[in-house]
């Protein structure tokens, strides 16, 4: 027995999928544009077990009574703690950065005056092999 080639087995997948997509697209169709279904729908009757939609809202309008009231004024609060801490740690970052700065600037005159020194010698030692 001769294997199916690649083409072949491919054609029948597509031919498989065709179908079922004919199938499932009729179905879909009738589902949505049924007269009945709309008749039904228009005049409030509506016994779809598909139609969940006012099922979920019932279902959260109860939900939302049964659930606890936000504290707005704790929740203020809470942010307001939050941001207080991050602001101090935010503040003490800048104050290590500028600290930091300061010790930089420092070191640099420290430098330059030490360079300085250190030509003015050895213009003098110069002079002195000159002379």
């Amino acid at each position: 027995m001769t294997k199916p080639g690649f083409w072949d087995d491919t054609f029948e997948q597509i031919v498989e999928l065709g179908q079922s997509t004919v199938k499932q697209g009729a179905k879909a169709v009738s589902q949505t544009f049924s007269p009945i279904k709309l008749f039904e729908r228009a005049a409030g009757k509506s016994q779809n077990p598909h139609d969940k939609g006012k099922e979920q809202l019932d279902e959260a309008k109860k939900k939302s009574n049964s659930s606890t009231p936000l504290d707005f004024e704790k929740l203020q609060e809470k942010y307001q703690d939050q941001d207080k801490s991050k602001m101090e740690s935010l503040r003490n970052r800048l104050f290590h950065i500028v600290k930091q700065g300061e010790e930089k600037v420092l070191e640099q005159k420290k430098a330059d005056e030490k360079q300085k020194v250190q030509k003015e010698e050895y213009e003098k030692e110069q002079k002195k092999q000159q002379n």
